[in-house]
Protein backbone atom coordinates (compact mmCIF):
# COMPACT_ATOMS: atom_id res chain seq x y z
CA UNK A 1 0.00 0.00 0.00
CA UNK A 2 3.03 2.19 0.04
CA UNK A 3 2.65 3.30 3.95
CA UNK A 4 6.29 3.51 5.54
CA UNK A 5 5.21 3.41 8.94
CA UNK A 6 2.57 0.69 8.37
CA UNK A 7 4.98 -2.25 7.15
CA UNK A 8 7.41 -2.68 9.86
CA UNK A 9 4.42 -3.43 12.35
CA UNK A 10 2.91 -5.84 9.64
CA UNK A 11 6.33 -7.41 9.01
CA UNK A 12 6.34 -7.53 13.33
CA UNK A 13 3.00 -9.66 13.36
CA UNK A 14 4.68 -11.92 9.85
CA UNK A 15 7.57 -12.23 12.71
CA UNK A 16 5.42 -13.29 15.90
CA UNK A 17 3.25 -16.01 13.67
CA UNK A 18 5.98 -17.43 12.24
CA UNK A 19 7.81 -17.52 16.36
CA UNK A 20 4.33 -19.30 17.52
CA UNK A 21 4.77 -21.56 14.20
CA UNK A 22 7.98 -22.85 15.43
CA UNK A 23 9.96 -21.25 12.79
CA UNK A 24 12.36 -18.92 14.49
CA UNK A 25 15.18 -18.50 11.99
CA UNK A 26 11.92 -16.88 9.67
CA UNK A 27 11.01 -15.24 12.47
CA UNK A 28 14.70 -13.53 13.50
CA UNK A 29 15.00 -12.75 9.85
CA UNK A 30 11.66 -10.95 9.92
CA UNK A 31 12.44 -9.24 13.04
CA UNK A 32 15.82 -7.73 11.61
CA UNK A 33 14.16 -6.46 8.78
CA UNK A 34 11.28 -4.46 10.14
CA UNK A 35 14.19 -2.79 12.58
CA UNK A 36 15.84 -2.14 9.67
CA UNK A 37 12.95 -0.31 8.18
CA UNK A 38 12.44 1.72 11.35
CA UNK A 39 15.67 2.81 11.62
CA UNK A 40 15.35 3.82 8.40
CA UNK A 41 12.36 5.73 8.89
CA UNK A 42 13.72 7.49 11.83
CA UNK A 43 15.80 9.72 9.85
CA UNK A 44 13.68 12.10 8.59
CA UNK A 45 10.50 11.32 10.82
CA UNK A 46 8.56 14.49 10.42
CA UNK A 47 7.39 15.09 14.18
CA UNK A 48 7.99 14.87 17.75
CA UNK A 49 4.66 12.93 17.63
CA UNK A 50 5.66 11.00 15.37
CA UNK A 51 9.11 10.08 16.71
CA UNK A 52 7.50 8.81 19.70
CA UNK A 53 5.15 6.21 17.78
CA UNK A 54 7.94 4.90 15.65
CA UNK A 55 9.92 4.59 19.42
CA UNK A 56 6.64 2.88 20.46
CA UNK A 57 6.87 0.32 17.14
CA UNK A 58 10.87 -0.18 17.96
CA UNK A 59 10.14 -0.89 21.26
CA UNK A 60 7.53 -3.88 20.68
CA UNK A 61 9.43 -5.56 17.92
CA UNK A 62 12.43 -5.78 20.34
CA UNK A 63 10.77 -6.79 22.94
CA UNK A 64 9.61 -9.32 20.64
CA UNK A 65 13.29 -10.35 19.18
CA UNK A 66 14.43 -10.51 22.69
CA UNK A 67 11.99 -12.69 23.72
CA UNK A 68 12.95 -15.65 20.63
CA UNK A 69 16.75 -14.93 21.26
CA UNK A 70 16.20 -15.30 24.85
CA UNK A 71 13.69 -18.55 24.29
CA UNK A 72 13.45 -20.34 21.22
CA UNK A 73 17.13 -19.62 19.99
CA UNK A 74 18.79 -19.78 23.18
CA UNK A 75 21.07 -17.36 21.82
CA UNK A 76 22.69 -15.13 24.95
CA UNK A 77 24.89 -12.95 22.80
CA UNK A 78 22.40 -12.10 20.07
CA UNK A 79 19.61 -11.99 22.64
CA UNK A 80 22.86 -8.94 24.41
CA UNK A 81 22.79 -7.55 20.51
CA UNK A 82 19.11 -6.78 20.16
CA UNK A 83 18.89 -5.01 23.75
CA UNK A 84 21.98 -2.55 23.42
CA UNK A 85 20.58 -1.93 19.68
CA UNK A 86 17.42 -0.98 21.41
CA UNK A 87 18.86 1.25 24.51
CA UNK A 88 21.66 2.57 21.81
CA UNK A 89 18.85 4.05 19.19
CA UNK A 90 16.69 5.55 22.59
CA UNK A 91 19.65 7.38 23.52
CA UNK A 92 20.74 8.54 19.89
CA UNK A 93 16.82 9.54 19.81
CA UNK A 94 17.10 11.76 22.84
CA UNK A 95 20.15 13.20 21.65
CA UNK A 96 19.20 14.20 18.25
CA UNK A 97 17.43 17.12 16.80
CA UNK A 98 13.91 16.49 16.09
CA UNK A 99 11.55 19.25 14.43
CA UNK A 100 8.72 20.34 16.42
CA UNK A 101 5.20 19.28 14.89
CA UNK A 102 4.98 23.53 13.79
CA UNK A 103 5.57 23.49 9.88
CA UNK A 104 8.75 24.21 8.79
CA UNK A 105 10.02 24.63 4.82
CA UNK A 106 11.50 21.39 4.24
CA UNK A 107 14.78 20.43 1.56
CA UNK A 108 12.92 19.01 -1.34
CA UNK A 109 16.25 17.64 -2.87
CA UNK A 110 17.48 15.80 0.38
CA UNK A 111 13.80 14.58 1.02
CA UNK A 112 13.32 13.35 -2.34
CA UNK A 113 16.96 11.49 -1.99
CA UNK A 114 15.68 10.06 1.48
CA UNK A 115 12.40 9.10 0.32
CA UNK A 116 13.87 7.04 -2.51
CA UNK A 117 16.60 5.25 -0.27
CA UNK A 118 13.59 4.47 2.26
CA UNK A 119 11.79 2.84 -0.63
CA UNK A 120 14.67 0.61 -1.79
CA UNK A 121 15.03 -0.01 1.55
CA UNK A 122 11.30 -1.38 2.62
CA UNK A 123 11.93 -3.54 -0.96
CA UNK A 124 15.53 -5.29 0.02
CA UNK A 125 15.74 -8.37 -0.14
CA UNK A 126 18.90 -9.39 2.65
CA UNK A 127 20.45 -7.89 6.01
CA UNK A 128 23.56 -6.93 3.54
CA UNK A 129 21.51 -4.70 1.12
CA UNK A 130 19.60 -3.34 4.15
CA UNK A 131 22.92 -2.13 6.03
CA UNK A 132 24.33 -0.49 2.66
CA UNK A 133 21.13 1.59 2.29
CA UNK A 134 20.65 2.24 6.07
CA UNK A 135 24.70 3.61 5.78
CA UNK A 136 23.94 5.98 2.86
CA UNK A 137 20.70 7.32 4.84
CA UNK A 138 23.04 8.15 7.87
CA UNK A 139 25.03 9.78 5.37
CA UNK A 140 21.97 11.94 4.17
CA UNK A 141 21.15 12.44 7.57
CA UNK A 142 24.47 13.76 8.94
CA UNK A 143 24.07 16.84 6.10
CA UNK A 144 20.82 17.49 7.88
CA UNK A 145 20.89 21.47 9.44
CA UNK A 146 19.29 22.53 12.47
CA UNK A 147 18.88 25.95 14.56
CA UNK A 148 20.18 25.48 17.67
CA UNK A 149 17.74 26.87 20.42
CA UNK A 150 20.43 29.88 21.48
CA UNK A 151 20.38 31.27 18.24
CA UNK A 152 24.17 30.97 17.47
CA UNK A 153 23.13 29.61 14.36
CA UNK A 154 23.08 26.78 12.36
CA UNK A 155 24.91 23.59 12.95
CA UNK A 156 25.32 19.96 11.47
CA UNK A 157 23.22 17.64 13.94
CA UNK A 158 25.50 14.36 13.43
CA UNK A 159 24.06 11.12 14.50
CA UNK A 160 25.70 8.19 15.87
CA UNK A 161 26.43 5.07 13.33
CA UNK A 162 24.81 2.12 14.65
CA UNK A 163 27.27 -0.12 16.74
CA UNK A 164 26.74 -3.69 16.95
CA UNK A 165 28.23 -3.98 20.56
CA UNK A 166 29.35 -7.50 21.22
CA UNK A 167 29.31 -9.27 24.27
CA UNK A 168 33.40 -10.07 23.77
CA UNK A 169 33.50 -5.71 23.51
CA UNK A 170 32.04 -5.58 27.20
CA UNK A 171 34.19 -9.07 28.65
CA UNK A 172 37.42 -7.24 27.24
CA UNK A 173 36.69 -4.51 29.55
CA UNK A 174 35.95 -6.63 32.49
CA UNK A 175 38.50 -7.77 35.35
CA UNK A 176 38.31 -11.29 36.39
CA UNK A 177 36.66 -10.72 39.46
CA UNK A 178 33.99 -8.31 37.59
CA UNK A 179 30.55 -8.90 36.76
CA UNK A 180 27.90 -7.31 34.86
CA UNK A 181 24.44 -8.20 34.96
CA UNK A 182 21.56 -6.56 32.87
CA UNK A 183 18.18 -6.80 33.41
CA UNK A 184 15.46 -7.27 30.52
CA UNK A 185 11.66 -7.13 32.03
CA UNK A 186 8.99 -8.42 29.65
CA UNK A 187 5.56 -10.21 29.69
CA UNK A 188 5.38 -13.16 30.60
CA UNK A 189 9.17 -13.50 31.57
CA UNK A 190 12.05 -11.43 31.97
CA UNK A 191 15.63 -12.23 31.87
CA UNK A 192 18.62 -11.37 33.24
CA UNK A 193 22.06 -11.18 31.76
CA UNK A 194 24.90 -12.13 33.58
CA UNK A 195 28.46 -11.70 31.73
CA UNK A 196 32.20 -12.32 33.22
CA UNK A 197 35.24 -13.01 31.38
CA UNK A 198 34.30 -16.62 30.98
CA UNK A 199 31.12 -16.37 29.36
CA UNK A 200 27.40 -14.76 29.24
CA UNK A 201 24.40 -16.27 30.48
CA UNK A 202 20.40 -16.02 30.36
CA UNK A 203 18.70 -16.37 33.48
CA UNK A 204 14.37 -16.64 33.12
CA UNK A 205 12.78 -14.39 35.76
CA UNK A 206 9.43 -14.19 36.63
CA UNK A 207 7.18 -11.56 34.48
CA UNK A 208 7.71 -7.41 34.27
CA UNK A 209 3.98 -7.12 36.32
CA UNK A 210 4.98 -8.95 39.50
CA UNK A 211 8.29 -7.95 39.40
CA UNK A 212 7.34 -4.10 39.56
CA UNK A 213 4.94 -5.14 41.82
CA UNK A 214 7.36 -6.40 44.21
CA UNK A 215 9.60 -3.87 43.86
CA UNK A 216 6.41 -0.95 44.75
CA UNK A 217 5.97 -3.46 48.26
CA UNK A 218 9.52 -3.01 48.83
CA UNK A 219 9.47 0.57 48.74
CA UNK A 220 6.54 1.24 50.61
CA UNK A 221 7.86 -1.09 53.21
CA UNK A 222 10.41 1.21 53.71
CA UNK A 223 8.68 3.90 53.29
CA UNK A 224 6.41 3.11 56.21
CA UNK A 225 9.39 2.64 58.85
CA UNK A 226 8.91 -1.71 58.21
CA UNK A 227 12.27 -2.22 57.19
CA UNK A 228 12.96 -4.40 60.05
CA UNK A 229 10.14 -6.71 58.92
CA UNK A 230 11.64 -6.35 55.24
CA UNK A 231 8.92 -9.70 53.99
CA UNK A 232 8.26 -8.03 50.69
CA UNK A 233 12.39 -7.40 50.47
CA UNK A 234 13.14 -10.74 50.90
CA UNK A 235 10.39 -11.83 48.05
CA UNK A 236 12.04 -8.96 45.70
CA UNK A 237 15.32 -10.70 46.40
CA UNK A 238 14.29 -14.25 45.62
CA UNK A 239 12.25 -13.16 42.38
CA UNK A 240 15.05 -10.88 41.03
CA UNK A 241 18.20 -11.71 42.37
CA UNK A 242 18.44 -14.71 43.97
CA UNK A 243 18.22 -16.55 40.68
CA UNK A 244 21.30 -14.69 39.19
CA UNK A 245 23.16 -14.90 42.70
CA UNK A 246 25.80 -17.81 41.61
CA UNK A 247 26.79 -15.35 38.90
CA UNK A 248 27.82 -12.69 41.18
CA UNK A 249 28.67 -14.21 44.76
CA UNK A 250 32.28 -13.34 45.08
CA UNK A 251 32.69 -10.53 42.86
CA UNK A 252 35.07 -7.88 43.47
CA UNK A 253 32.64 -4.92 41.51
CA UNK A 254 29.29 -5.57 40.09
CA UNK A 255 27.86 -3.60 37.55
CA UNK A 256 23.93 -3.24 37.21
CA UNK A 257 21.99 -2.44 34.28
CA UNK A 258 18.74 -1.73 35.40
CA UNK A 259 15.13 -1.69 33.69
CA UNK A 260 11.58 -0.51 34.41
CA UNK A 261 10.74 0.18 37.94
Amino acid sequence: AGSRFTLPIRIGIQAEISAAQGRVTTADRLYDQAVDIVEGIMVNVPSRTAQMRLVGVMSQLYAGHFALAAGPLNDPEKAYRIIERARGRALADILRVVPSDEPRAADGERLRAIAALQLRLMRARNATERQRLLDQLLEVEQRVTVMLNDGTGPRTAAVPRTTDVRVAAVQRTLAPTEVLVEFVLLEPRSYCLAITTHGVQLVPLPGKMRLESLSKRAREELQAGRGQERTASRELYDALLGPVAAHWRGASRLFVVPDGQ
